[in-house]
């Protein structure tokens, strides 16, 4: 069960406190089951880009860290 569904959440990408762009996911929701948010991407092999890897790595700095789930 989840809750607090959210579609296409912009999520600000900071790095030393400083806003260095946005990450734009596909859906964001609470998992009651594992206690913690998740951020769930659709990707093809034409959508891992090498930005999408930085956005990524910069999103696994926060605390907690916000892992993308990606969905093929």
């Amino acid at each position: 069960e989840i809750k607090d569904l959210e579609c296409q959440p912009i999520i600000p990408l900071m790095v030393n406190g400083k806003n260095i762009g946005k990450y734009i996911g596909d859906f964001m929701y609470y998992d009651n089951k594992f206690k913690k948010v998740i951020l769930e991407d659709c990707k093809s092999k034409i959508t891992k880009t090498t930005l999408y890897g930085l956005k990524k790595k910069i999103l696994m700095t926060y605390d907690p860290p916000l892992e993308i789930q990606e969905i093929f």
